[in-house]
């Protein structure tokens, strides 16, 4: 509730803060003033209130005590439990008694509830409602009866009112304590959502068993001691501390006859009894419900999805008279990211400091009306993240599109409303434009196609870009024969082309990156290729190494790579000069803006803005050097019948504010892949492909620089066949068998003759079936992990590795080559960890002294 103040970034980059010291822009001092007038208040008062309530009406005291913090909590508590012990029922004092007590903890409760509710609207409404809502009872407290309480005595001193004293002060202080910073650090350290929801349930159950554990107690405290001492003795002290005990009669000398014959009737049999429980139970199941229907409502799906900024309509222009054809988009309805002009509306880039610092667009961008002239309808802008930075698709000014595929998980961005639009079938297609998987991750986290054309070939003309060399114009489309027409429009194709001889190049080693089995992915591209006139078997590559031999300035960028086995480091080398790029880029258009106008942005976006302003590439030729080169290597791959398959992404859609965080290595293997057709200016399409684990699968196809229709030919010609192809069932793998060791021994030697003969696929069968006659000898994990990691297949490499530690924990090479498949996984902590165990076994080991170097510095 106490929320955060607004801070800036050294005068540039403001963030908004939030709760009650965003709101009235508060410091941690300020606040906290506020918050201790309210402990201050009940802790000098309370015993003012108990000393005046002798002379003074106690009602009158209320009445004056609702004027303050602090002061009505003390003078209501100093009288309520004295009131109770006068004034209850002799047979009902402790029902009373319990119910007003269990009322402080879930009054907490619904403050909580209260302020979370409120702090939806402004938290200067919560004064405004709390000031009118408190007024009668100060007019009560000032005309009614008079009320004069019994029993007040001197105070005993004696050991049991001291502790009572004591305790009450520990539990007004562990109140406050936990009233002010519960929230805040629920909020701020464990990332919980609705952290004053959880506390209120917490507060008002703890409430409620603390209460019932205390009289349990107390109960227990007079079996193990029965002293016989007369209520006489005790009522003085009881009173004056305003914790009244039980009263039946004065003059019994039997105490612990008299409490406990009052206790037997509390059983189980005693409908009073279960009417405190009831009300007890109905009190936690009203927080939850609340807490419930709040997530819900979170989660819930918004109107449109919540996937656009603004609605409107721009009809399409008039269609040409009979006999001519009717526009190839005709009835189609589109939708625009909030980066591309429509005029007579101001292109917000997704962040209300930048709509409010600009006119309304003069013009409508050429893309637009592009659809328009072929007979779209065009019904609206899309939501993307703030200034087209992330790929979360989460915007905290104009609120987060619900992924329709899975509501509870981010959708991408930063072109995150228009994905969703297509995905929920509001529109026929959308417009975006990508620079870093922009287009293409929300492509593939909402499950449609998505389109990323050749860089320069289509109009940028009234786009708001963040990156001239890398961004382009890319659109979004539920159906490949739209996504095919929409294309055609985009680029001003030729309907007729040559048809020529396809050839289909797996990127193994990326689809080892991917958490999807490749027997839904890759398997699957290879088998339909097989069945479809024009195409060539399918080839497979190690795309990472072919990088990083064939682009020889990113050597010299890197010298790292010189010494690298595997190619991922090349890819994440590629990737961190793309982010270079458009932080320059992003820099050279927008610092001016950013320092006269310092908006105010979500933390993650705040994060990318900083390092982009303060970006400052020591040599830019260099890094503009490699982006030809890489266009080079990617178009003599390639050539004109060339595709390139990959996959789009490598994890799964992220759950929504999740407590653990993005996975290890989660921007490291995205960039990975998204870098390869942004820096070589290549076409690609993302393709869905089915579901894995209830999440959408998608696939990619890259065609070269300038062989979009191609490209878009490709994936309508072969839509069909991958259709087929998904719903045809995979053969099960024949099950193990026990055999010879002797057997299995002469396979292994087998399978290291192959190894050492560079067979790597054979030497993987010999120990397979090593394996299959041997399952628990750790070696032949082991020397089969060593052959895939020479094939690129990591994911088995590592997986075999772990099996081998299984049966041997001090297999040093286990870990070593566990570590260099997590290494090439971008798995950069677990790898660090692999490599240090194998130090510990053998702290002279090269190899794993090299590679803790290595990823310490990466880590870092």
């Amino acid at each position: 509730m106490n929320g955060k103040q607004r801070s800036c970034s050294e005068g540039v980059v403001c963030l908004s803060g939030s709760g009650i010291q965003g709101e009235f822009d508060l410091n941690n001092f300020e606040d906290g003033v506020i918050s201790s007038a309210f402990l201050v208040g009940l802790l000098v008062s309370s015993p003012v209130f108990a000393s005046l309530a002798k002379s003074i009406n106690p009602f009158r005291l209320v009445g004056v005590g609702s004027h303050a913090s602090g002061y009505w909590e003390a003078s209501f508590v100093s009288r309520a439990a004295p009131f109770i012990d006068d004034n209850a029922p002799t047979n009902q004092r402790v029902t009373w008694l319990g119910a007003f007590y269990m009322c402080i903890p879930s009054g907490y409760a619904v403050g909580y509830v209260f302020g979370g509710l409120i702090g939806q609207v402004g938290w200067r409404w919560a004064f405004f409602l709390e000031a009118p809502m408190m007024l009668p009872f100060a007019i009560l407290g000032f005309l009614m009866t008079p009320l004069a309480l019994r029993g007040f005595a001197p105070v005993v001193s004696d050991l049991s009112t001291a502790t009572l004293n004591q305790g009450n002060v520990c539990y007004t202080f562990v109140l406050g304590a936990y009233s002010y910073w519960g929230p805040k650090a629920g909020c701020s350290i464990y990332h919980i959502v609705n952290a004053d929801y959880a506390f209120g349930g917490v507060t008002v159950i703890c409430g409620v068993v603390g209460t019932l554990a205390g009289a349990a107690i107390w109960c227990i405290g007079v079996f193990l001691h029965p002293t016989d001492r007369s209520n006489e003795d005790i009522e003085p002290a009881v009173k004056s501390s305003s914790i009244p005990l039980l009263e039946e009669g004065r003059g019994q000398r039997n105490f612990l006859h008299r409490k406990m014959s009052k206790l037997s009737k509390l059983n189980a049999s005693n409908p009073k009894v279960w009417l405190l429980v009831g009300v007890s139970v109905a009190g936690v199941l009203i927080i939850a419900e609340v807490q419930r229907r709040r997530i819900k409502a979170k989660n819930s799906v918004k109107v449109d999805f919540g996937a656009f900024v603004a609605r409107f309509e721009l009809l399409p222009f008039a269609p040409p008279p009979p006999p001519a054809a009717s526009p190839p988009l005709s009835r189609l309805t589109f939708a625009v990211n909030d980066n591309i002009d429509v005029k007579g509306y101001v292109t917000g880039r997704g962040s209300t400091d930048w709509k409010r610092t600009h006119e309304e667009a003069e013009k409508t961008a050429f893309v637009v009306t592009a659809m328009l002239r072929n007979g779209a309808k065009c019904i609206g802008k899309t939501v993307m993240d703030e200034l087209g930075f992330g790929i979360s698709g989460e915007n905290g000014n104009l609120g987060t599109p619900t992924n329709p595929c899975n509501p509870s998980h981010v959708r991408g961005g930063s072109c995150s409303g228009s994905a969703v639009a297509v995905a929920a079938q509001l529109v026929d297609f959308a417009l975006g434009t990508d620079t870093f998987g922009c287009v293409r991750v929300p492509a593939s986290f909402c499950g449609v196609f998505g389109f990323r054309p050749s860089h320069g070939l289509v109009s940028a003309v009234s786009v708001l870009q963040n990156s001239q060399s890398l961004e382009t114009v890319g659109v979004f489309a539920s159906d490949p024969s739209i996504l095919h027409r929409v294309g055609h429009v985009l680029l001003q194709l030729k309907l007729v082309e040559p048809k020529r001889t396809r050839r289909i190049i797996i990127a193994d080693d990326l689809f080892q990156l991917s958490q999807v089995p490749i027997q839904k992915t890759a398997n699957i591209i290879a088998k339909a290729t097989e069945k479809l006139h024009g195409y060539t078997s399918a080839e497979h590559i190690n795309f990472g190494q072919y990088i990083a031999s064939n682009v020889p300035s990113l050597k010299v960028y890197d010298e790292e790579l010189k010494n690298q086995k595997n190619g991922i480091a090349a890819l994440k080398a590629l990737s961190s000069v793309m982010l270079l790029l458009q932080r320059y880029e992003f820099k050279t258009i927008h610092e001016d803006w950013f320092k006269s106008n310092k908006p105010s942005l979500g933390p993650e976006v705040s994060n990318h803005v900083w390092e982009a302003i303060n970006s400052t590439p020591d040599n830019m030729k260099s890094l503009y050097q490699i982006r030809k080169d890489m266009r080079a290597a990617v178009q003599s791959l390639l050539k004109d019948d060339g595709i390139l398959v990959l996959p789009t992404v490598a994890d799964s859609p992220p759950k929504l504010k999740s407590r653990k965080g993005l996975p290890a290595g989660f921007y490291d293997r995205i960039f990975a892949l998204v870098s390869i057709a942004t820096m070589s200016g290549a076409c690609q399409v993302a393709f869905p492909l089915g579901k894995h684990d209830d999440f959408p699968v998608s696939i990619s196809f890259i065609a070269s620089h300038g062989f979009d229709k191609f490209l878009l030919d490709t994936v309508l010609d072969m839509y069909s066949s991958l259709e087929k192809a998904l719903c045809t069932p995979t053969s099960l793998p024949s099950p193990l068998i026990n055999g010879d060791i002797d057997a299995a021994c002469l396979l292994k030697e087998k399978g290291n003759a192959a190894y050492k003969g560079k067979q790597w696929n054979k030497a993987v069968s010999y120990y397979t079936e090593a394996i299959k006659l041997n399952e628990t000898d750790a070696t032949y994990y082991c020397n089969r992990a060593a052959a895939y990691l020479e094939l690129g297949c990591f994911q088995q490499s590592e997986q075999d590795c772990t099996k081998a530690l299984t049966f041997d924990k001090k297999n040093v090479k286990a870990y070593l080559r566990r570590g260099t498949a997590r290494e090439s996984l971008c798995l950069y902590k677990e790898a660090l960890q692999d490599f240090q165990h194998a130090r510990v076994l053998e702290p002279h080991n090269k190899v794993a002294h090299q590679g803790e170097k290595r990823l310490t510095k990466m880590v870092k």
